[in-house]
């Protein structure tokens, strides 16, 4: 993160490494024939990303930490349907944060959904577009040191709505094997105050059937 000061100009530089909260969620097959599909899951997010990175002593930002600190449920539901080479596809990912973390706040709820479509281009290779949208609920802060002058730690500058347009290809190995990639840009940022926006993005994925 680079940050300007308004007085004097000055560029201060801030940066965070470490794993993010990880998610087990079960998935169930409601309905399906030969053209479509319905899922519908629910997961349980683990608080194992950091919420105490520092800067010469002092917490990073918010946007800065790379988890939560507190446990969340997810709720996920994904429809899809296909004809002839061509996929069609929605889902709908909700996450709603169950607890306050051990700084006094809770990240507020994220609501994600996905459109696409995919098209084989072969037996085993394929394409995709996909559109996606991230709503994100205010923070809830009861944290006593906050500072509300900087937009990066005021609670109530971390909420707001980020979309995406990603083009991908999925190569299916081995009948068991899926590797996938997308390429990722922001189409739409609406955010409350100022805020990091978002940049071009990578997503790698290998999936493995058993």
């Amino acid at each position: 993160m680079t940050m300007i000061k308004k007085m004097g100009r000055s560029h201060v530089e801030s940066d965070s490494t470490s794993i993010g909260d990880m998610r087990l969620t079960s998935l169930f097959k409601l309905s399906e024939n030969e053209d479509s599909t319905f899922i519908m899951g629910i997961g349980l997010t683990l608080p194992t990303g950091e919420i105490n990175q520092k800067k010469d002593g002092a917490n990073l930002a918010y946007g800065m930490q790379t988890g939560s600190g507190s446990y969340a449920l997810n709720f996920v539901s994904t429809y899809t349907r296909g004809v002839k080479s061509w996929q069609f596809g929605a889902q709908i990912d909700i996450k709603t944060y169950i607890n306050e973390n051990s700084n006094d706040y809770k990240k507020g709820n994220e609501y994600l959904s996905n459109i696409w479509i995919q098209n084989n281009l072969s037996k085993n290779l394929s394409s995709s577009l996909r559109i996606s949208q991230r709503n994100i609920d205010p923070l809830e802060s009861n944290e006593s040191s906050v500072s509300q002058m900087s937009s990066t730690f005021n609670p109530n500058s971390q909420h707001g709505m980020r979309r995406f347009a990603y083009l991908g290809l999925s190569y299916n190995a081995f009948q068991t094997n899926r590797i996938s990639f997308e390429i990722g840009k922001p189409i739409a940022q609406d955010l409350a105050k100022y805020q990091l926006k978002s940049e071009n993005m990578l997503i790698l994925g290998l999936q493995k059937v058993f």
